[in-house]
């Protein structure tokens, strides 16, 4: 097996093995760190929340933080093109371009078999409003 490169570089065991205790330090603090910003960040998205429309802003270091609404997707009528045209809607799945309506398939959860077949095709993905924090002036 290749050794890894970076910049060109390859590196040998011994180098890599260098570089263990390093990486172990640097990844605690990113965990520590990455802890204490979400900490941070709920609190102000919580505010925000609670005040639709406004943002925080530092004006020392010209910081500010504000939601930014996420576009909302295009919908199908699904069950209408499997109707009329059962083939376009294969078309649209097979070129993954549906999506799934989520309290649709909660109501089917323990009351059609098919449910157990499709679950492991079954995933998360972001939506909502993001959390913006920025400092251009």
């Amino acid at each position: 097996m290749p050794n890894p490169q970076a910049g060109g570089h390859e590196f040998t065991a011994g180098e890599l093995e260098a570089m263990l205790p390093g990486l172990l330090v640097i990844r605690r603090l990113r965990d520590s760190q990455d802890a204490a910003y979400k900490t941070g960040a709920a609190a102000i998205r919580s505010w925000l929340d609670a005040h639709p429309g406004e943002e925080l802003f530092e004006g020392e270091t010209h910081t500010r933080a504000w939601l930014e609404s996420r576009a909302g997707s295009l919908e199908l009528d699904a069950i209408g093109l499997a109707e009329k045209r059962p083939e376009l809607l294969l078309w649209l799945a097979s070129k993954g371009a549906l999506k799934l309506d989520g309290k649709a398939w909660l109501a089917l959860q323990g009351k059609a078999a098919e449910v157990l077949d499709i679950n492991p095709f079954i995933g998360r993905s972001g939506g909502g409003d993001a959390l913006k924090i920025d400092d251009r002036r």
